[in-house]
């Protein structure tokens, strides 16, 4: 069996990122530990990461503001 380069990474938010437990307004998303020094080492391995999620109930402008909250964190 062939074992083939992985090209990039799929990265889910909720349980994977974020914990699933609702934010408030003003803590804003709960980064699950280690999430943050994951996502700079696949970041600094050079693969193209992308973020996704099933979750239908959220606005687009809502996942890319907590996305925004926790790529603040990878500086």
């Amino acid at each position: 069996m062939e074992v083939r380069k992985i090209k990039g990474l799929l990265c889910d938010i909720y349980g994977v990122l974020i914990s699933a437990v609702r934010e408030t307004r003003d803590a804003g998303p709960s980064v699950i530990p280690g999430s943050i020094e994951a996502v700079r080492r696949w970041k600094c391995s050079g693969l193209p990461v992308r973020f996704v999620t099933n979750t239908s109930s959220m606005s687009r402008e809502h996942f890319a503001h907590m996305l925004q909250t926790v790529m603040n964190n990878l500086h």
